[in-house]
């Protein structure tokens, strides 16, 4: 098993990320995070989205998720200058990191040196 790479690298996501789900997997998604996830009023927006997101990479089989990956990033937690970021390869090695580690890698912060 990898080990957890959340001390120098974070996961992101394009809103179109919604939009390369099948219906099928959406509302399997959407039950599994009604009844996993506590949504209150105080929950922000992007945790709501973020608690989304992780269901939904634990819910993905590889094919699935060869058709999301495209709108996944990495990116670095620090940096100076710009900011790079790079593709998610559409791996079950990689499909199964994120099972493992998704909650970690989104909640990440970037620090701007």
């Amino acid at each position: 098993m990898k080990e957890t790479r959340q001390d120098t690298r974070g996961i992101g996501y394009f809103e179109t990320i919604f939009s390369a789900v099948d219906l099928a997997t959406m509302a399997e998604v959407l039950r599994q995070f009604a009844f996993e996830q506590e949504v209150t009023e105080q929950s922000k927006d992007g945790e709501v989205l973020n608690q989304f997101i992780s269901t939904l990479i634990k819910t993905l089989d590889l094919d699935s998720f060869q058709a999301v990956a495209p709108q996944l990033f990495s990116y670095p937690t620090t940096y100076q200058g710009v900011l790079e970021v790079e593709e998610v390869k559409a791996t079950e090695e990689e499909l199964n990191y994120l099972k493992d580690n998704i909650d970690a890698l989104l909640q990440e912060k970037i620090e701007v040196m």
